[in-house]
């Protein structure tokens, strides 16, 4: 069976939690808390992150978190870190991220 509407889903899935919610709404009423409700799961969700940049060089700096310390250095449009990420620049605005080591 298919959705009536695009909300039908969200009010299904509501309906087995244990909160309570009128069983009939507006459209208007229906976007309001499917947008509260995400945006307060988003809230929930978000940490603070903390991360500093020491440079050390004209092309290398230290990256200090909460996670560790780790290098990067720029070669030209590339920059590597001692942690296996590697970032390429590319014409245009392209940006290019991936890893070298596992």
């Amino acid at each position: 069976m298919l959705p009536q509407n695009k909300f039908s889903r969200f009010k299904a899935l509501y309906s087995l939690s244990n909160l309570q919610r009128p069983s009939v709404a507006t459209i208007d009423q229906q976007k309001y808390f499917c947008t509260h409700h995400v945006m307060k799961i988003m809230l929930v969700h978000m940490g603070l992150n903390y991360r500093k940049i020491i440079k050390t060089g004209k092309d290398s700096w230290l990256n200090v978190s909460k996670s560790g310390v780790s290098g990067s250095k720029r070669i030209g449009p590339v920059t590597i870190n001692s942690r296996g990420g590697i970032s390429v620049k590319l014409p245009g605005g392209l940006n290019y991220r991936g890893r070298w080591k596992k």
